[in-house]
């Protein structure tokens, strides 16, 4: 995909970018892409779509992704909002350290006491803040539900379905949601 000679593969470059980390693509998803894209595209275009449209429509179905996490894991926001910023894939190093500075292990714990009905992750059950791999049991969460994976060189990664509606950043990736 791409507006000049570096055109690429159209066919498959929607689903990679709406795809979780399990390489899946909900169908509310690549709908809500292709809708987007279609509704915004002038009709003047010489296609049905264009390529920033197409971008565009992932941006939105990323932030409904999103907001569809919120419900069903009310502590997905308080991990995901302290990486807004940071290039993935990345470091465990530098998820942690943004972690870290934020609280968030305090803030996922303290949910379990302020909001009973609110489930924390199950890695994260009977742990304490200062359990010095309660920060790998976060990410082993993560992994578990399809919202960050290993890449070959050991490197997390957070595919652009969430990392776009996080505000995180990627080479040659679309663009985090403004």
């Amino acid at each position: 995909m791409g507006a000049g000679s570096r055109k690429g593969h159209p066919y498959t470059w929607a689903p990679k970018h709406l795809a979780d980390a399990r390489g899946r693509v909900s169908l509310r998803s690549f709908i809500i892409a292709l809708r987007d894209a279609a509704s915004a595209t002038p009709m003047t275009a010489a296609t049905a779509m264009t390529y920033d449209q197409i971008k565009r429509g992932v941006q939105t179905a990323s932030r409904n992704r999103v907001e569809q996490l919120k419900e069903d894991y009310g502590w997905i926001e308080d991990v995901l909002r302290p990486l807004s910023g940071l290039s993935t894939p990345n470091d465990d190093s530098e998820f942690i350290a943004r972690w870290k500075n934020d609280g968030t292990i305090h803030k996922i714990l303290s949910l379990k006491l302020t909001t009973p009905d609110c489930l924390i992750p199950v890695e994260l059950e009977g742990c304490e803040e200062a359990d010095g791999d309660v920060y790998e049991k976060l990410i082993d969460a993560l992994r578990n539900i399809g919202v960050a994976e290993r890449r070959d060189d050991n490197r997390l990664n957070v595919p652009d379905l969430f990392q776009v509606a996080s505000g995180m950043v990627r080479r040659g990736g679309v663009r985090p949601i403004a």
